[in-house]
C-alpha cells in the first residue's frame, strides 16, 4: 500500500498495516497519547502523527503537509474517524449537534480527500471510507449518524465517477468492538 493516512487511528488497523514493512503511516486522532505510543513502537521512519480534531479545517492541511514532508507522497487514505452522538429521536433534534456530527463524519472526509487528490492522482492511490450499515437501515434514534454515513456513501460514489485514477470504496464492516461500540452499549437509551 505504501504511504497511508489513517484517521481515527484504529490501533488494530494500524498494527495490521504496519505488519507490511513497506507501509508508512500518518496516523490521526484527537488524543495524542496513542499516536505517540504507536510512533515510539515503530519509529518515526514508519509512523508520523497529527493530533487534532478533524472538524478543524486546518488539520486536513496539516495531515497532507505532514505526509508529504515525511514520506514524499500519499498512496492511500483510510477514513476511519467518526462519532455517533447525538443519539436521539428526530423530534428532539438539536441542529447544532447534527452539524457537529456531520463536520466529523462527512465534511472532514470531504476536506481531507479533496486536499489529497493531487497526491492520490500522482500515486494512482486509493481511498477507503469506513461507513456503517446504519446508512441504509433504520436504527432507533440514530438519525444523525445514519444520515452522515448515507451522505459519505454517496460522496464515495460521486468521487469514484469523477476520479478515474483513484480507487474509492466505502465499507460497512459491521459491529466492531471499539470504544465507540462500548459507548453505544453503555449510553444508548433507546
Amino acid at each position: 500500500m505504501g504511504v497511508i493516512v489513517l484517521t481515527g487511528i484504529g490501533a488494530s488497523i494500524a498494527e495490521i498495516l504496519l505488519q507490511n514493512q513497506e507501509n508508512k503511516l500518518v496516523v490521526v486522532a484527537r488524543s495524542e497519547k496513542p499516536l505517540i505510543e504507536l510512533q515510539n513502537k515503530y519509529g518515526k521512519d514508519r509512523v508520523v502523527y497529527v493530533a487534532g480534531d478533524l472538524s478543524n479545517e486546518s488539520i486536513s492541511e496539516k495531515i497532507i503537509t505532514t505526509a508529504i514532508d515525511s514520506f514524499g507522497k500519499i498512496d492511500s487514505i483510510i477514513a476511519n474517524a467518526g462519532v455517533l452522538n447525538p443519539v436521539d429521536k428526530i423530534a428532539n433534534a438539536k441542529i447544532n449537534e447534527w452539524k457537529e456530527l456531520f463536520n466529523i463524519n462527512f465534511f472532514s472526509i470531504v476536506q481531507l480527500v479533496s486536499n489529497a487528490l493531487p497526491h492520490l492522482r500522482s500515486s494512482k492511490g486509493n481511498v477507503v471510507i469506513v461507513s456503517s450499515g446504519a446508512s441504509t437501515k433504520y436504527y432507533d434514534a440514530w438519525g444523525a449518524y445514519g444520515s452522515s454515513k448515507a451522505a459519505i456513501n454517496h460522496f464515495a460514489i460521486q468521487l469514484a465517477g469523477e476520479e478515474k485514477d483513484v480507487s474509492i470504496v466505502s465499507v460497512a464492516p459491521g459491529v466492531v468492538d471499539t470504544n465507540m461500540q462500548n459507548d453505544i452499549r453503555d449510553k444508548c437509551k433507546y
